[in-house]
């Protein structure tokens, strides 16, 4: 998305430059960056004729781009700052003084709120508007001064004024945790966003020397400070101090229009050249610049949008320019239409445009998926769909070089969970020089294959990887991941990995995807639709295991395999199939004797007969499918020693937040999630806020795992901090909705909600939810400390568990299911599934939880078609012998009730969910992460 100073907007693809859909703006030029969310471009017009301006909502992903609103939301005032998003809630600032709220649960009905007066007779331009980590203040950086909107009570109210009468607006703002960074002139300051006063003085000032043009965030730690003519300063921000002052060689004006692509700074400058430059920066503060690439175009008329390794730059020509950054090439020159372009804004959105279509089969549970997965196999080995014949063995190595055997390459890639090699490979040599000292370089080489497994690594995925090894045809590869975090330095750990389930099939070019939850781990994920907890041989074992997934031919496929070819080519080229029939399968787990069948069948075949084959290939109707992913991956162009084709790493990509979020503020009848994973907090004060504003006969369904008598009265173990982690998201959606009729908190206290409560999400995580109880002496807690919540009479939030009724009680009392009778017997959800008023269907690998929306790399097909979601629905519901959305709270009351054996889901109360004092590991390992960020 693309505007000028002539007030035209112009659409085009990312990936050719083409101008896809132009549009005229009313007031004004567009001067700020607009806010990409999901597919929805926010943003507000300057106010240069009238004196006014108008709030915008583009949806990049139609047909026919066009903005939500119409004619707009009309504000009084120049909009120079990029909008918030905070919960259901937009915020801009204009120069008039004012926020304004425009309540966007529903993007097709947008309910502006009434505007908030920022400072008594502010009237100045504000370039800057910045939401605190928690998402309780507004930052506003303006011509006089700074200022600090809370947002917790009842109304927002001006906090504090900082800096009154200084203009701040020259060099865009810096926000690095809590510390707000201005400047003015050549003078920084570091303002507190939550001082203890009203009037605050800057935490630190620091004379720059010479006028900056630039500031850019390197990590909560470190600010870089740019001057005109190449001056940098590396700058400690908790003190002031400076790290390290050197040049870049950066023409006129270049350093102003500077970006941060991962770790490679991009200047762009009025006369034409664009340059590179690593910054790594060490933990200590010392930095070694060094220039990447340097190239020369028609003069630029702003600066670069940049992302995943590319920037974007648009000539004085009219002409937009794509820079592949590791490849050192320009991808493409577009002409934008006639006339010359100035005072462009880019605002760069990867991945918006990726609507596809493909038919679509559901699968619901194992005995669905594992045979659709066998069967694809079989036909890739014997390269046709009929006429096939089962092998003798089922096993997925035996399946692998099946297909190996016929000459057809299979693609094989797992996370790679071998931490020790992670640790002697991180990039920057300096571990892997240490250990091979210390060890021997002889001995330190035999300690690991070429792929990178370590020899005798019994991890599942190693022991794929090496079963696979120096077979033609099959190539394995064990693919790193470390997550993108707050900061760019050394991390004593990297708490990321890729999650995607994803596999292609390719028969003489007819192709297929799955998307899934599922690993290739037989027995565990393998489990029938009846659950019946029982094993081949008929007795109870007291497990059972639901789970989802997506069979997919059309259009759709070609971008999930583009996703695995992303992937794959980290390690140098991407896959290059000899011919037209080929797999290409990734997971997170991946075990070499996983049976694609019943459990037992392959053990003995003699006596257990497999799923007969079916030739899968789909015959229904192509439907609109998104495909989402998550990627978050450090990116590193040009390191001194590296593992990767860098080109291949994606940094700050969550789609799958965003469109999940999207379809919640849009859902008008119901939204219904399943997942063992309930606690990101987007996802939840998304629900909160949609709960509160949708229409009558609204509900929400969360189906989560019920933790077991021995989970609540256990130690410390990653299932239960997660049930803990579902308690915070359950009392935050309850308190929030007035889905509730008491609530008591630590030491007795009771509330109604005759007393009101405020639920204060914390965007860091769930666990930093604080709730405050109104009455004559308002009392502030934190989620945790909530201790009981006794629902509604007539609640719209309904969270459940499956299970099975047994006429007998199983003879495993440890897992019994607190607060039910002894007959019932859970089943663990591992399902990542939402439904969303039978128009969307969302199934893949990401959980509900923070690390798939920001750390991981995850993948899940967004399904739009009514009639294809309403038939996923009404199947999965019979699954759990439910009928609709409205009779749902009937059903589960019901089936708490049954004498019968039968399968179904259970009411999950608050006082279910473990509430318990901290062991040491949680303690040790919350001290280290947010209790969310690992888990």
């Amino acid at each position: 998305m693309i505007g000028d100073s002539s007030q035209r907007l112009l659409f085009t693809s990312a990936a050719r430059g083409d101008v896809l859909q132009t549009a005229k703006l009313q007031y004004g030029a567009l001067t700020a960056a607009p806010l990409i969310w999901g597919t929805v471009a926010f943003f507000g017009e300057g106010a240069t004729t009238q004196g006014a301006s108008a709030l915008h909502a583009f949806d990049l992903s139609a047909a026919t781009i066009a903005d939500l609103w119409q004619v707009g939301i009309q504000v009084n005032g120049s909009v120079d700052a990029s909008p918030v998003v905070l919960g259901s809630t937009l915020w801009s600032a204009s120069s008039a003084g004012y926020l304004y709220p425009v309540s966007i649960a529903d993007l097709t009905r947008p309910r502006p709120q009434p505007p908030v007066q920022v400072g008594a007779g502010l009237t100045a331009k504000v370039t800057g508007l910045l939401p605190t980590r928690d998402g309780n203040r507004l930052l506003l950086v303006t011509r006089s001064g700074a200022y600090g909107v809370d947002l917790t009570g009842p109304a927002p109210v001006t906090a504090w004024t900082a800096l009154p009468g200084t203009d701040l607006t020259g060099v865009p703002a810096v926000l690095d945790d809590d510390l707000l960074l201005v400047a003015s002139g050549s003078t920084v300051y570091a303002l507190a966003a939550y001082p203890d006063s009203g009037t605050p003085r800057p935490v630190w000032t620091y004379p720059a020397g010479s006028p900056v043009t630039r500031l850019l965030s390197l990590g909560r730690q470190f600010v870089l400070l740019l001057s005109d003519g190449g001056s940098a300063i590396l700058l400690d921000n908790s003190n002031a101090t400076s790290r390290a002052r050197f040049t870049l060689s950066l023409p006129a004006g270049a350093a102003a229009w500077t970006a941060l692509s991962g770790e490679v700074l991009v200047s762009l400058s009025p006369g034409g050249k664009l340059s590179a430059a690593t910054l790594p920066v060490s933990a200590t503060g010392t930095i070694t610049p060094a220039s990447v690439w340097s190239t020369q175009a028609t003069a630029f008329t702003g600066p670069p949008a940049t992302g995943d390794g590319y920037a974007y730059g648009v000539s004085s020509d009219g002409t937009l320019r794509l820079f592949d950054l590791a490849a050192k090439t320009t991808v493409f020159t577009a002409p934008l239409g006639t006339g010359t372009l100035s005072g462009v804004v880019t605002a760069f959105a990867p991945g918006v445009d990726i609507t596809s279509t493909a038919a679509v089969r559901f699968l619901l549970d194992g005995e669905n998926f594992f045979p659709t997965l066998r069967d694809l196999l079989v036909a890739v080995a014997q390269k046709k769909f009929t006429g096939v014949t089962l092998p003798a063995s089922l096993t997925f190595e035996s399946l692998i070089k099946d297909i190996a055997a016929a000459n057809a390459d299979a693609y094989v890639m797992m996370w790679d969970t071998s931490t020790l090699y992670a640790l002697t490979d991180d990039g920057k040599n300096w571990s892997k020089l240490q250990v091979a000292s210390t060890i021997g370089t002889t001995y330190f080489e035999n300690l690991f294959t070429p792929g990178g497994a370590v020899r005798g690594d019994r991890r599942f995925n190693a022991q794929t990887y090496l079963a696979l090894s120096g077979t033609p045809y099959a190539h394995a590869y064990l693919e790193p991941y470390s997550a993108n975090l707050d900061v760019w330095f050394e991390r004593p750990v990297e708490l990321g990995s890729n999650h995607q389930k994803i596999a292609i099939f390719s028969v003489n070019g007819t192709k297929l995807a799955l998307v899934s939850g599922f690993n290739l781990n037989t027995p565990s994920y393998y489990d029938t639709t009846a659950h019946p907890f029982t094993s081949p041989g008929g007795a109870y074992d007291g497990e059972s295991w639901h789970d989802s997934g997506l069979l997919l031919q059309g259009d759709a496929v070609a971008l999930v395999e583009a996703e695995f070819d992303r992937r794959w080519s980290k390690q140098g080229s991407p896959p290059a199939p000899s011919s037209s029939t080929y797999v290409k399968l990734a997971a997170w787990q991946i075990v070499r004797d996983a049976c694609l069948d019943a459990p037992g069948v392959c053990a003995d075949p003699r006596t257990r007969q497999p799923a007969p084959y079916q030739d899968r290939r789909l015959t229904s109707a192509a439907v609109p499918v998104r495909i989402a992913i998550t990627s978050n991956e450090r990116l590193l162009v040009n390191p001194p020693s590296y593992r990767y084709n860098y080109q291949a790493v994606l940094t700050g990509v969550f789609q799958i937040r965003q469109q999940l979020v999207s379809a919640i503020n849009a859902a008008s009848s119901y939204a219904y999630l399943e997942n063992y994973a309930f606690q990101d907090v987007a996802v939840i004060q998304a629900l909160a806020g949609r709960l509160a504003s949708a229409p009558p006969g609204f509900v929400v369904i969360a189906v989560v795992p019920c933790p077991t008598v021995t989970e609540v009265h256990g130690e410390f173990s990653i299932g239960l901090g997660q049930h803990e982690l579902t308690r915070y998201s359950y009392a935050a959606l309850a308190l929030g909705s007035a889905n509730w009729s008491t609530a008591a908190i630590e030491g007795g206290q009771i509330f109604t909600p005759g007393n009101g409560a405020r639920v204060l999400f914390n965007q860091r995580g769930i666990e930093y939810t604080r709730v405050t109880f109104g009455g004559s002496s308002p009392v502030t807690v934190g989620i945790r400390d909530v201790v009981s919540i006794t629902p509604a009479a007539q609640p719209s939030l309904l969270f459940g568990s499956p299970a099975r009724y047994f006429a007998t009680p199983p003879p495993d009392s440890g897992k019994a299911l607190p607060n039910q009778r002894p007959n019932f017997r859970g089943v663990y959800v591992h399902s990542k599934l939402a439904l969303f008023d039978d128009k969307v269907a969302m199934i893949g690998s990401a959980n509900f939880a923070r690390r798939s929306m920001l750390q991981d790399g995850e993948l899940s097909a967004f399904v739009t078609d009514q009639a294809t979601v309403a038939g996923i629905r009404q199947q999965l519901f019979a699954h759990w012998n439910m009928t609709t959305p409205a009779s749902w709270n009937s059903g589960m009351t019901a089936f708490a009730a049954t004498t019968t054996a039968s399968l179904g889901i259970l009411p999950l109360s608050y006082a279910s969910l473990p509430r318990y004092s901290p062991t040491w590991p949680w303690s040790l390992m919350t001290t280290m992460f947010d209790p969310s960020q690992f888990l």
